[in-house]
């Protein structure tokens, strides 16, 4: 039959001929163990006879490949060392098979070459597995072809290793392991370690770590962390891979090594430790880098389907060899570890989630505040501001809970600095913080970062992008405000370097900014937050200016006046605070606030949205008196030649309100209310007074007609204590004129006369002047008042002190009246 093929022509397949199809189909039938000898016994004198007459054109090479790929383990190795024994010494003993005579193949070599090429048509590998097994098996056929340098070596073994499954590789490592122990247990010589075998895998694959780098954790190290390694010959095992195999595990082969060492052809005696390509694994965003992160995704992912003691025992390895000190990690590890912890693939609450966070926690310890020596050398300081700006825009930007934890870790890298360098670190934070702080608010909010310190920005000036209408970066967008303000209330070195960098000038104009960029409430309470853990820190005493500028407390201002009372409550918390702490700023921002607040309640000024806002409403009311007390704080720590100031601006504003250019100030009126009982001058007051009472608001206005006549209520109250303090020689001789002024204004005949109306009383009959009153409709609460002040008014006049003959008012002292010194 096979004589009637070759005659055809062409190679002879198992598509184009049934019976070769038949025949290859025969070899994969699985037989119980009776029959499974003499099946393999048909095997084997099947492909001896179909080899022998494959010469020549080897057109039977095809048909060869199929029956090989459906054989047993135990028929290709019977193959193999038939077409192996022409390649070798002839009197070689290892080569001998007693079940078997010599198979007479002509041109062996070339048979093999025409084989592999035909296995590689049909994408199996089970022909090459069947020589990797039988090599690994026979330890004298291997000194023999690697002795010889035998070229196919290589190709197999990458193959193998490059299409076989795992549970191959792993069959096959505990099988050589397997026969090590027996061969311990027998005493017989040398048995050889785990990582002998893994030497001879890595020298004989080195083409496949270029093109295939994952094969090593994919099979070797697979192997050691599944069941089939014994318990007693992982920890060795284990080490052995992360000491001397580092780059083969995490990535990052140094090429120049690889192509040195693929000479060799897999002889251990050539093999050296792998070299790392640390040049490349230092570039950021670097091909080698994006691989190691690959890697350790693959790893983790293994130990998350592995048993939780053997993958235990890896991590606290893994961590001893990286956290050494005598160790120097690449940038690209350090990377490629902390993407991989912030993006979750291991439940953070696990004890593998844990012992993940805790071993990154330490690794960036140890390699930021390593790498922060470096900022102030002119060589490195641009590579080592883009590693910083990489990681920490990498932080700031995730969601993840151990986030934070690395966060501090890497800020408390730059604590310990000298002031240069200090003053280089914050630069980078701060960009990194205005960032992705600017992303919050979408495209209203100016940002200008430097390319030096943030590498691969959208625009080194202009405007971001919206990125803050999905849910999910609105979830991001608030995680990284609680990270700030959590950063910025711890009490340690890292807490306080945060506190500085956001109390930086360009920070404090982005949150500032921010604030009311959009509208959305939880985010305003989460910047007002952050801003209220700097403010109560010394860092913004040190960046006072800053904090005090005027637009930074418009912003504030604004804020707490369109937003909810919750808003409003943290605004005020904050710019009390910031009143406390800005010595150098104390004035410009008093100012600011004062200016702002009676621009707001003016009774013309429209909101930002062009929304008018109610005048009547409680909400309005309750704003200007919560401000109004804010201020009124503010002024009785003020010197005094700032308070006339203060006075003479209320006075012009009041005079506007007056000629009718604008409605009665609502805030004005609430600020002199509360001065009223402060212990200012009295003399200072009195003009702002006037105005602010004179004349009342008409019925319309009740609300800020009730407010006037609590001020002249608190007024009258002062006067009545004033007239029953003891008087002495040490008053000043202008006191008692300065207060007969506002007596005065009380005792006005106009104002009187709208008081009455309000009141709803006649002139007494003892008056000798009558005419007919006007009653005006007031609210039941100005009716009230109106009586008090008029029953004040009426004490002060009972207590009138007589004149003199000058018109100098007397005081009483034991009895008698004695004339004021002058």
């Amino acid at each position: 039959m096979l004589e009637k093929m070759s005659k055809v022509g062409g190679s002879i397949s198992t598509s184009k001929y049934p019976v070769a199809d038949a025949l290859a189909r025969i070899c994969s039938v699985s037989m119980g163990l009776e029959w499974r000898c003499r099946h393999e016994l048909v095997c084997r004198s099947l492909l001896r006879c179909l080899l022998e007459h494959n010469a020549t054109r080897f057109v039977l090479s095809p048909w060869i490949a199929a029956c090989a790929a459906e054989c047993s383990d135990s028929v290709l190795h019977t193959m193999w060392r038939a077409l192996l024994r022409h390649n070798l010494v002839a009197e070689d003993v290892a080569l001998q098979d007693g079940d078997d005579v010599e198979w007479q193949i002509e041109d062996p070599a070339q048979q093999l070459v025409e084989l592999l090429a035909e296995e590689g048509k049909l994408r199996v590998c089970r022909m090459t597995c069947g020589f990797v097994k039988l090599l690994l098996a026979d330890d004298k056929l291997k000194e023999l072809l690697v002795e010889s340098r035998w070229y196919l070596i290589r190709d197999c073994m990458v193959r193998a290793f490059k299409h076989a499954s795992s549970d191959w590789s792993s069959s096959l490592m505990a099988d050589w392991l397997e026969r090590r122990r027996k061969l311990r247990l027998d005493g017989a010589g040398n048995d050889g370690t785990f990582k002998e075998l893994v030497d001879f895998l890595v020298c004989s694959t080195m083409k496949l770590s270029v093109k295939k780098p994952d094969w090593f954790v994919k099979h070797v190290l697979s192997f050691v962390l599944s069941p089939q390694c014994h318990a007693a010959e992982q920890e060795p095992a284990l080490r052995a891979i992360i000491r001397d195999y580092t780059p083969f595990v995490f990535g990052g082969v140094d090429p120049q090594w690889l192509e040195q060492s693929s000479r060799y052809s897999g002889s251990s005696e050539s093999y050296s430790t792998p070299c790392v390509a640390t040049k490349d694994l230092d570039a950021v965003g670097s091909q080698s880098a994006q691989l190691v992160r690959s890697k350790i995704e693959l790893i983790i992912g293994m130990l998350v389907a592995t048993d939780a003691r053997t993958s235990a025992l890896f991590l606290d390895i893994w961590s001893e060899a990286w956290t050494d000190k005598r160790t120097t990690l690449s940038w690209g590890y350090v990377h490629a570890l902390v993407c991989v912890t912030i993006q979750g693939t291991i439940e953070s609450r696990s004890d593998l989630g844990q012992k993940l966070q805790s071993f990154t926690t330490q690794v960036c310890q140890s390699h930021f505040r390593y790498l922060s020596r470096f900022l102030v050398e002119v060589e490195t300081h641009d590579e080592v501001a883009a590693k910083f700006s990489e990681v920490l825009n990498l932080l700031f930007s995730s969601t993840h809970r151990t986030a934070e934890a690395l966060l501090q870790e890497v800020l408390g890298a730059f604590a310990g600095l000298e002031e240069n360098c200090a003053l280089e670190a914050s630069t980078i934070v701060g960009n990194a913080i205005s960032l992705c702080v600017g992303n919050c608010g979408g495209g209203g909010v100016n940002i200008s970062v430097k390319r030096s310190a943030v590498p691969n920005l959208p625009a080194e000036h202009g405007r971001l992008t919206d990125s803050s209408t999905s849910p999910s970066t609105s979830t991001t967008n608030i995680h990284l405000l609680t990270m700030l303000k959590t950063l910025a209330s711890i009490t340690n070195d890292a807490g306080e370097f945060v506190r500085r960098v956001l109390s930086s000038g360009r920070v404090v104009r982005l949150l500032a900014g921010l604030l009311n960029s959009g509208r959305r409430r939880q985010r305003q309470e989460m910047i007002l937050d952050v801003m209220n853990a700097v403010a109560m820190s010394d860092a913004v005493v040190q960046n006072s200016r800053d904090w005090a500028r005027q637009n930074v407390t418009q912003e504030i201002i604004h804020c707490a006046y369109t937003g909810p009372a919750t808003l409003t409550r943290k605004a005020i918390t904050v710019l009390q605070n910031l009143f406390c702490r800005c010595s150098n700023g104390m004035q410009t921002m008093f100012w600011a606030v004062l200016q702002q607040c009676t621009k707001l309640w003016c009774g013309r000024e429209e909101d930002r949205n062009g929304e008018k806002t109610d005048v009547t409403s409680d909400n309005y009311y309750g704003r200007a008196d919560t401000f109004a007390e804010l201020v009124k704080a503010m002024v009785i720590t003020l010197p005094v030649c700032v308070v006339r100031d203060v006075l003479h601006f209320m006075e012009q504003k009041l005079a506007s309100c007056s000629s009718g250019k604008t409605r009665m100030n609502l805030f004005l009126l609430l600020l002199l209310r509360k001065l009223v009982v402060c212990k200012l001058g009295c003399g200072m007051l009195l003009p702002a007074m006037q105005l602010a009472v004179c004349p009342l608001a008409p019925p319309t206005l009740d609300q800020i007609r009730l407010i006037q006549l609590q001020l002249l209520k608190a007024l009258c109250a002062r006067l009545l204590a004033i007239r029953h303090r003891p008087m002495t020689s040490e008053s000043p001789s202008g006191f008692d004129a300065d207060w007969m002024r506002y007596e005065n204004l009380v005792c006005n005949e106009r104002l009187q006369s709208e008081l009455r109306s309000m009141a709803k009383v006649e002139r007494r009959a003892t008056d000798r002047v009558h005419f007919k009153l006007e009653r005006i409709t007031c609210s039941r609460a100005s009716e009230v008042l109106a009586q008090n002040i008029l029953a004040f008014t009426r004490q002060l006049e009972k207590q009138a002190r007589p004149l003199d003959n000058d018109g100098c008012r007397m005081r009483r002292k034991k009895s008698r009246l004695i004339r004021p010194n002058t």
